[in-house]
């Protein structure tokens, strides 16, 4: 199970999507550590492959880190409502 299946699944193994855009944020706002955000999570190492590419994608953002973690969240609110497919939020998050 990837990060992307995590937020999108409807099981006990889902991550919430404000949850997760408000952890990338503070993130972004050097708040937390990513090291935070794995434990916090309980990150596999296939999660964090993929957290991994969203923070370099954040990193790269020609809009700013914060402006792509309020995207991370419009997506992950998406998928938490079951109206985009897990290919799609990677698409969707550039990654």
């Amino acid at each position: 199970m990837t990060l992307i299946d995590r937020l999108t699944a409807s099981d006990d193994t889902k991550i919430g999507a404000h949850g997760f855009s408000a952890a990338l944020f503070l993130l972004a706002k050097g708040k937390l550590t990513r090291a935070q955000i794995v434990a916090s999570y309980t990150l596999s190492t296939e999660d964090e492959v993929q957290l991994d590419l969203v923070i370099a994608q954040a990193q790269v953002a020609t809009d700013g880190s914060l402006l792509y973690a309020k995207q991370v969240e419009a997506v992950a609110i998406l998928a938490e409502e079951g109206r985009v497919t897990p290919a799609q939020v990677a698409g969707l998050l550039d990654i």
